[in-house]
């Protein structure tokens, strides 16, 4: 039997220098990737988004196109990940991430694994 954990989580970047986010969260892999893809993630699995047996979560980034503007990033994160029983490492992960960024404005993430195997909320700025 398997699991599903769904994840949603939002991240709003102030600055004005372009960033590449992959670097700071990682990157994707998709369950049809290359084979040398999860050769790299099994032995390197902290270059990568948080991952399930049929690949990792989704990442998106939208720009403000408004180069005045401070609000510049949004950064979305979002999947089913197969095969996951709890929450926390995922959390544990969203918060060193978002925590590693300067100039954070909003970030949030909820992880619901269902089936009595737990949800967690984390919301940037809680004690």
């Amino acid at each position: 039997m398997s699991a599903w954990c769904q994840v949603s989580g939002i991240v709003r970047v102030d600055g004005f220098a372009d960033k590449d986010f992959s670097e700071v969260f990682g990157k994707q892999l998709e369950w049809d990737s290359p084979d040398e893809l999860w050769q790299e993630a099994d032995k390197h699995p902290e270059r990568f988004l948080p991952m399930g047996s049929e690949g990792s979560i989704k990442m998106t980034v939208w720009k403000n196109p408004h180069g005045n503007h401070a609000d510049k990033y949004t950064i979305s994160l979002f999947g089913s990940l197969r095969d996951v029983w709890s929450p926390h490492p995922i959390i544990e992960w969203f918060k060193e991430k978002v925590e590693s960024l300067s100039l954070v404005r909003q970030a949030v993430i909820t992880a619901d694994c269902g089936a009595g195997l737990g949800m967690e909320t984390w919301t940037y700025g809680e004690q």
